[in-house]
């Protein structure tokens, strides 16, 4: 029985048969799959203790992904060779196909591998607010290739991730609440500065986002008939844009209604 096997397997030339060629292909697109399997989880072992953020979950895909294209790749390689294709021809063929397609994807490489940096250091997540060149605005996206950005006009910036040389991210560490309000250069400064502490309590009190201030910066200028002060504070998560309206809107009206009268062009300024 077991040379009739052999005998359908091999042929008297000592040859494959087709059988046996099949036989073959089966056996190598098995070993493949376990394999496939076997170091997948493996991976997924030795990654069992790092925090699966939204960056850990790309990479992991993309090394997945190169694994199961490089295996299979090899098993197809070995199958073709066993049914007599010249492989060295496919190699040689995809190898000066290789070179030519180098020269036209070589952006994408370059994007792809920005994009892995980019996510393996967390440079930036979705939903944060950054700078990007001249360009501002929320994440609303961010891949191996590309970064999407909505500006405060609605507008949708594409970036390509290997142009990306200075990125500024304004939603992680205090950012400053800045407001200036010019006032008459006869101003009682003691009325302004109770008026801003109160005003400042309250503020504080509605945003726990505040981790310094809001305060009493000073007087930043002086001019003939009027003079500039300012109020600071440092909040976190980009609330320092809303919590220097609520600011300014709380100290225009609490000064108004001390009797102090504001220039009819008093100068604000936001940072």
């Amino acid at each position: 029985m077991p040379q009739e096997l052999n005998s359908l397997i091999i042929d008297a030339s000592g040859q494959s048969t087709l059988l046996g060629k099949l036989l073959f292909a089966v056996i190598v697109f098995l070993v493949a799959k376990t394999l496939s399997f076997v170091l997948k989880r493996l991976i997924l072992k030795g990654l069992k203790d790092v925090p699966m953020q939204a960056k850990y979950k790309t990479l992991q895909q993309v090394l997945f992904n190169a694994l199961h294209v490089a295996l299979y790749f090899i098993a197809a390689m070995l199958i073709l060779d066993r049914f007599g294709v010249n492989t060295n021809a496919i190699l040689a063929t995809a190898g000066i196909g290789g070179v030519a397609l180098g020269f036209g994807a070589q952006y994408i490489v370059r994007d792809v591998i920005s994009g892995m940096i980019i996510l393996a250091e967390d440079q930036y997540q979705i939903g944060e607010y950054v700078t990007i060149g001249a360009v501002t605005g929320v994440v609303e996206f961010v891949g191996l290739r590309l970064t999407k950005l909505r500006d405060f006009g609605g507008e949708l910036h594409i970036i390509q991730n290997g142009n990306i040389q200075v990125v500024t991210n304004r939603s992680r560490g205090p950012q400053r609440a800045w407001v200036e309000i010019s006032l008459p250069l006869n101003t009682d400064l003691k009325l302004v500065g109770d008026i801003v502490s109160q005003v400042s309590e309250q503020v504080k009190g509605e945003f726990p986002q505040i981790v310094e201030g809001p305060s009493f910066f000073g007087i930043t200028q002086a001019k003939e008939y009027t003079m500039t002060m300012v109020v600071k504070a440092m909040a976190e998560g980009a609330k320092h844009w809303e919590v220097e309206r609520e600011l300014r809107k709380r100290l225009i009206q609490s000064l108004s209604e001390a009797g102090i009268k504001l220039p009819e062009n008093y100068g604000m300024r936001s940072e």
